[in-house]
């Protein structure tokens, strides 16, 4: 069982025109806010937590990656957008903590620029005469503690043939985003869990929702969490069964679900195989087969 942990908290558009023009919000109140999130989900025992896109100054990305190795947490979140010589960058951050002899507890910290910056997104840049970078398209899978996960902001889900990259391939597509338009958005979402057979787990802003969990199953039955609105910030947790969604995916499309079961069939063209490798499955029987011979 994972334990994924999902925070329900507005964002502010203000926050990311003032880095835009050089005055970012560095205030206490803000800091304050985010720890004692941070902190409800250690005391939680979340093991991956996921944070909306653009919520996380620079400035304190060190302060996040140290709740991460400490606490042995995995912390996905994007990051305020960095200006430098009139670009903007911005970047989505993976924390993914590791230990050695449960004695010394280290985190691998990866950093990739968004792929696809939304329209609303480069008409604020270009108000404020700055730039967007050159970009070179890559994505990331991720295994960590024998479960893959791949990070995607929210505009590039958009992108039909970036989110089939990972059919088969991953566990988890995590999606940190800061859009209105989320019946658009929450739809596509669904449909990438359907078609990779994975859990797809999004943070937004309150303000508009679609902080949710989704998982391919029935219609009344895919969204496991789902968050709007609301004055104060807070944390849900949910577990999910990680075996449940393998197993479910290697198995023969000709025997029919459990009546009890809550997920879908198989989608067309999934790689059993992939699966059966990334369980460990695929070894297993090679060296079955070579102590026979």
């Amino acid at each position: 069982m994972l334990n994924v942990g999902l925070i329900n908290t507005k964002l502010k558009m203000d926050d990311f025109k003032k880095r835009l023009i050089g005055k970012p919000n560095l205030k206490l109140k803000r800091f304050n806010k985010i720890k004692r999130l941070i902190n409800e989900a250690i005391n939680s025992d979340v093991d991956l937590l996921l944070m909306p896109e653009m919520y996380i100054p620079f400035e304190w990305v060190n302060d996040i990656v140290n709740a991460s190795k400490v606490h042995q947490m995995a912390i996905i979140f994007g990051m305020e957008p960095v200006v430098l010589d009139g670009v903007v960058y911005n970047y989505i951050m993976s924390s993914l903590p590791f230990s050695i002899d449960d004695k010394y507890f280290e985190a691998i910290v990866s950093c990739r620029l968004k792929n696809h910056y939304a329209p609303s997104e480069r008409q604020s840049i270009l108000t404020h005469h700055l730039s967007e970078p050159d970009i070179v398209e890559e994505y990331y899978l991720y295994s960590w503690n024998g479960i893959h996960i791949t990070p995607f902001y929210c505009y590039e889900i958009a992108d039909i043939q970036s989110r089939g990259k990972f059919k088969s391939c991953c566990d988890i597509v995590t999606v940190s985003e800061f859009n209105k338009d989320e019946i658009y958005f929450g739809s596509i979402a669904e449909s990438l869990s359907r078609d990779n057979y994975c859990y797809c787990i999004k943070a937004n802003t309150s303000e508009f929702g679609g902080n949710s969990i989704i998982q391919p199953a029935k219609s009344e039955m895919r969204k496991i969490v789902d968050l709007k609105g609301g004055d104060n910030d807070y944390l849900v947790v949910k577990k999910l069964d990680i075996n449940k969604l393998r197993n479910n995916a290697i198995k023969s499309d000709l025997v029919p679900n459990n009546k009890k079961s809550k997920l879908k069939p198989n989608p067309p063209g999934l790689n059993k195989d992939i699966i059966k490798e990334r369980m460990g499955l695929e070894n297993k029987y090679s060296s079955n087969a070579n102590e026979h011979d």
